[in-house]
């Protein structure tokens, strides 16, 4: 699935010590993505349907055209392939609902998945601090919980990711750190695309 080749890892990033880390994507960094086809997965979470023209623009423009094959690359000393992209909407979960799974609404590692997955997100709206931004625990943090932490654990997050659409890309490692949807406030939803290598 990963194709380690000899290919200096830059150690020198947060990624490394947190196992998570925020870039800066470029000015004029867009993606081409039809937000009206839609498939309701349930009350409170839409998939925004990806045509094949659509998934191959998206990963020419961030991996080619912005040239992130090679800074995660230069970054993980991997040179990964693409498990999947998807794109969604999440909507406001009222607290009596709060304690069901909706949208990974719930502190969480991927436990099935190789260490060296990583998830790399991307606001496709303006994700604001009641927006609903995923929140993340370090890895030195994270070290001592269960994949599964569940509904009843609250911890302090070391990072809410919050951005303007197109703006940042955070990049992390879904095995190593506890992570979670964070719950859009009432009429605000979160659109972004996450992308699995």
């Amino acid at each position: 699935f990963f194709l380690r080749e000899s290919i200096k890892k830059n150690t020198n990033q947060d990624f490394h010590s947190n196992g998570f880390q925020t870039i800066r994507l470029n000015d004029k960094f867009f993606l081409p993505i039809n937000f009206e086809q839609k498939h309701l997965v349930n009350p409170y979470l839409e998939k925004i349907l990806l045509s094949e023209n659509q998934i191959q623009k998206i990963i020419n423009i961030i991996f080619i055209e912005n040239n992130i094959a090679n800074f995660l690359s230069e970054l993980t000393s991997f040179k990964y392939n693409i498990d999947h992209i998807t794109a969604y909407e999440t909507k406001h979960i009222p607290n009596k609902f709060g304690n069901k799974k909706w949208y990974a609404n719930h502190w969480h590692k991927d436990g099935p998945y190789s260490k060296n997955n990583i998830k790399l997100v991307i606001p496709l709206d303006d994700i604001e601090e009641n927006g609903g931004g995923i929140k993340i625990m370090n890895s030195k943090f994270s070290k001592s919980f269960s994949t599964a932490t569940g509904s009843d654990k609250e911890f302090e997050p070391h990072l809410v990711f919050n951005s303007r659409a197109f703006k940042k890309m955070l990049i992390f490692a879904p095995h190593l750190c506890l992570h979670k949807a964070g719950n859009p406030s009432v009429d605000i939803t979160r659109k972004q695309l996450i992308i699995q290598l």
